[in-house]
């Protein structure tokens, strides 16, 4: 998969089919400009943190093969990094000057 953030949403075009997917941005009710993405270990989850230093943002996490938002964690400053744990049990994020959270 090739990742893109194009018009404000998230863009998956698949390297083996060339097929696109778009995770549209207007799920969350305003076009977001995605700052951070991961994969978990097992393909299964797609987390996408969100938002600026001095915006509000947060992290979503879809189901990547359904195309469905399985979680949204929002919070008063956007989100600069995420990352799964190489279980996929945990996803850890960082808030533009905070410590990560799990």
């Amino acid at each position: 998969m090739k990742l893109a953030n194009f018009n404000k949403c998230l863009t998956l075009w698949s390297l083996c089919t060339l097929a696109v997917c778009r995770l549209a941005a207007d799920e969350l009710g305003q076009p977001t400009p995605f700052r951070a993405v991961s994969f978990s270990t097992d393909g299964k989850l797609l987390a996408a943190g969100y938002g600026e230093k001095d915006v509000p943002g947060g992290v979503v996490i879809w189901n990547a093969a359904e195309h469905s938002i399985v979680r949204q964690i929002t919070g008063d400053i956007g989100v600069s990094t995420v990352a799964f744990s190489p279980d996929g049990r945990w996803l850890a994020f960082t808030k533009y000057d905070h410590p990560p959270e799990v």
